[in-house]
């Protein structure tokens, strides 16, 4: 499952050159793999629908801008 959700923000960038709506695509696309991570996390253990969901935007999310803000630090 890492392969696969984590390789979906990137479908943007193999698909259009590195544009600020490559960027965009790839936010969108980062939101859209965590909603099925969570819902498929909610399908699994049967835990609340909005409670699953919502902590794996959290905890996604907050994972996504770490990675970023790392990359912009080394990368510039």
């Amino acid at each position: 499952s890492f392969i696969v959700f984590g390789a979906i923000p990137l479908i943007p960038y193999f698909l259009r050159p590195p544009d600020l709506l490559s960027f965009q695509l790839s936010c969108a696309a980062t939101v859209c793999a965590l909603v099925a991570l969570g819902l498929l996390r909610w399908r699994a253990t049967a835990l609340d629908l909005v409670r699953s969901v919502a902590e794996t935007l959290a905890v996604g999310g907050a994972c996504a801008l770490v990675a970023f803000a790392v990359g912009w630090l080394v990368g510039g």
